[in-house]
């Protein structure tokens, strides 16, 4: 993870009502990596939640690294364009990592969200650094997000009988 910028928060739980979604520029979102995840809750809360099945809990990785610096004058121009690889890193993987600040935010962060309701999302910037956004979905969380993606809320393993 990369060494988050002091001048930003370590979380950040959006107070925007359902009804704002219909703005793409969503009011009160100034930093364009939160605006672009706010826009594509649904997705993301899907992600966290299929994550969350398969591997427990963790976090939502995003990859902005190829979005312009935070210098150019087209970040804040919105983001309806941007693209960003996502992934998702489970706790586990989480406590592997190297002793770091960020491995202290992670796992608090970790211990304290509530899935149902919440996603953590560890965002990979252009400027090299990194950010932690603890959002809460309201308006769709993360199991009705992954239901009206998936066109369900869970999944069934399948288990294949061992040939003896």
């Amino acid at each position: 993870m990369s060494e988050q910028d002091d001048s930003r928060p370590a979380t950040s739980k959006p107070t925007i009502s359902p009804s704002d979604e219909a703005e793409r520029n969503v009011p009160g979102l100034e930093d364009p990596y939160e605006r672009f995840i706010w826009e594509n809750r649904q997705k993301f809360g899907a992600l966290s939640w299929s994550g969350l099945l398969r591997y427990g809990r963790g976090i939502v990785l995003m990859d902005a690294r190829n979005w312009p610096s935070e210098d150019a004058q087209d970040i804040n121009e919105g983001t309806a364009s941007r693209e960003a690889q996502l992934g998702y890193l489970p706790e586990g993987r989480v406590a592997a990592l190297s002793q770091t600040p960020q491995k202290k935010d992670a796992i608090r962060l970790l211990q304290t969200y509530n899935p149902r309701e919440e996603i953590i999302v560890n965002v990979l910037r252009a400027d090299g650094g990194g950010s932690f956004f603890q959002i809460a979905l309201t308006d769709c969380p993360p199991p009705e997000a992954y239901r009206k993606l998936m066109g369900r809320e869970d999944f069934q393993p399948k288990w294949k009988e061992q040939d003896t």
